[in-house]
């Protein structure tokens, strides 16, 4: 999923592939979590794989997207 913003209480703001926007997850508060946050101060456009298990969803890893 891509993320366009992040509020100020630290939820993400994300696209999925099919354009669909959701805005219910927060940035974790871990190593991950930081590097969303550079990435996203720096203005990198980036993805943001998520991961969904037990009725929990996490953000688990970011990669940032080829310039075009």
């Amino acid at each position: 999923e891509k993320i366009p913003r992040i509020s100020e209480n630290f939820y993400m703001s994300l696209m999925s592939d099919n354009g669909d926007i959701r805005e219910d997850l927060r940035v974790p508060d871990n190593d991950v979590g930081r590097e969303i946050e550079t990435k996203f101060e720096a203005g990198d456009e980036f993805m943001v794989t998520v991961i969904s298990a037990m009725g929990e969803e996490c953000a688990v890893a970011t990669k940032v997207l080829a310039s075009k």
